[in-house]
């Protein structure tokens, strides 16, 4: 599992930076970060700090003070934070899917989501879509496309089947962040739906795709039930924006999706 950032020390580094004020150098942040024995390293405040600007939730300016390098001063900008979800986001967490066009959007969030978020730096000779920055995590990026499709009608409610049959999710971050956005429920009843469809003994799909999707989603099945998910999956949920989309979905579309994410069609 990806060791992300802590959303603690986020917080804490949030917290000195406005008592500083005028003040908040790196060197000044620094020192205060070690008198809490919460960051140690430079390069790791510099991670933190880096993030934080890029998440748009505090902004550096440069000062001129006769030195070879220049002071750098911080300064809280926003209580909110802001990430990118999108299909471009799904397909870097290995959505198996083909776009004409990127499709990016800033959504704003908060501190968990965005220590959960992976900086991107793009690269012109490579795939990356030079509008990505700052990728949220995958299940950040899983339910703002389920609100998305929902308000939008994107259709995209299958692809999200797919890659809830084929990937290990945080299960329980992705209901709390469902139930912050107002998919809760909906998210619980995608994964049922999701799961149904494999556990059906009367499905219609090929033979080959559905024993190749089905044991692909037990193995990923056993892992969450290793770990007790069904009391967070027996929560009610917050929120049932996007519910007649999960009734609509068939075995037959989640399987045939799931195995094409899986490379087992084409």
């Amino acid at each position: 599992m990806t060791k992300h950032l802590r959303e603690d020390t986020a917080a804490t580094i949030i917290t000195i930076v406005k008592r500083l004020g005028h003040h908040s150098s790196f060197r000044k942040i620094l020192l205060e970060c070690r008198k809490r024995q919460t960051i140690k390293w430079n390069v790791t405040l510099r991670k933190y700090l880096d993030l934080l600007i890029l998440g748009g939730v505090i902004e550096k300016r440069l000062r001129n003070v006769g030195s070879v390098f220049p002071m750098e001063l911080y300064k809280v900008k926003s209580t909110t934070a802001k990430i990118q979800v999108g299909l471009s986001a799904l397909i870097l967490h290995g959505l198996n899917w083909d776009l004409e066009e990127i499709d990016i959007v800033w959504v704003q969030s908060d501190l968990r989501a965005l220590v959960r978020a992976t900086p991107v730096k793009p690269n012109s000779s490579s795939a990356t879509p030079l509008r990505l920055v700052l990728v949220g995590c995958l299940e950040d990026c899983v339910a703002y496309e389920l609100k998305r499709d929902a308000t939008e009608d994107r259709g995209t409610i299958e692809l999200l089947a797919a890659v809830i049959g084929s990937k290990h999710l945080d299960l329980p971050y992705l209901f709390e962040r469902g139930d912050r956005i107002g998919v809760g429920r909906t998210l619980r009843l995608l994964f049922r739906r999701v799961s149904e469809a494999f556990f059906s003994s009367a499905s219609d799909s090929e033979g080959r795709s559905f024993l190749a999707s089905r044991e692909a989603f037990l193995k990923l099945a056993r892992q969450y039930a290793s770990i007790g998910i069904e009391d967070v999956l027996n929560e009610k949920g917050n929120g049932s924006v996007g519910i007649d989309l999960v009734a609509h979905l068939t075995d037959t579309a989640i399987v045939t999706i799931t195995a094409k994410q899986l490379g087992v069609t084409g």
